[in-house]
């Protein structure tokens, strides 16, 4: 179980990436994100974490189930519109270890068209999340036996680089504010869509 220690660290790290910002630097995007999508943010991690999400197999697996959705309506979507080359792969191998994970088929990528501000929200909230995934990763390893392919595939992006990539990248294209937030406010809410079953241990 992620304890309330660990959930102050991902209250951190999910999807707040630090990097020094150099003198006379252009607007930052990430964290122009971070401060407009805080409040969706800490209402999708207290619906993941007051509500038990990784106290039970059951959870868990309605936690999984709730990510793949995410990632294959999302995700897919806005990997597909602003760098397929560099993100489609990536969201693709994480729809892929979701459904490992659960037993089932990953559902197919949505033909439906979407901006790019929006989608680099949408990507923002998805690739920062990896942070957090890797101390999730650290956490259920060492107490449980559950599937972790998912997990480790974002811990894998967090941890050789990917996270930073993203972000550079992220800080060097010229966003809609506004449709930014609304791509990443979209995933939070999703997010916090999730529900533990009553009674479940």
């Amino acid at each position: 179980m992620v304890s309330a220690g660990m959930r102050a660290i991902l209250s951190y790290t999910i999807p707040h990436y630090r990097t020094p910002a150099p003198m006379n630097a252009p607007p930052d995007n990430r964290l122009s994100l971070k401060a407009a999508t805080s409040d969706a943010h800490a209402s999708a991690e207290a619906v993941w974490f007051d509500a038990g999400a990784f106290s039970s197999p059951d959870r868990y697996r309605l936690w999984l189930g709730q990510m793949l959705a995410v990632h294959s309506d999302m995700g897919l979507r806005a990997a597909g519109t602003v760098m397929s080359g560099a993100y489609l792969a990536p969201e693709e191998a994480r729809c892929a270890a979701l459904a490992r994970d659960l037993g089932t088929s990953p559902p197919p990528a949505p033909d439906q068209p979407a901006s790019e501000s929006w989608s680099w929200g949408v990507l923002y909230a998805l690739n920062g999340s990896a942070l957090g995934a890797s101390v999730i990763h650290r956490t259920i390893s060492r107490e449980n036996s559950w599937p972790l392919e998912y997990l480790t595939v974002m811990r894998d992006f967090a941890t050789t680089g990917g996270v930073k990539q993203f972000f550079d990248r992220l800080n060097a294209v010229d966003l809609s504010e506004n449709e930014a937030r609304r791509g990443a406010d979209a995933v939070f809410a999703r997010l916090g869509e999730y529900h533990a079953p009553t009674g479940s241990d």
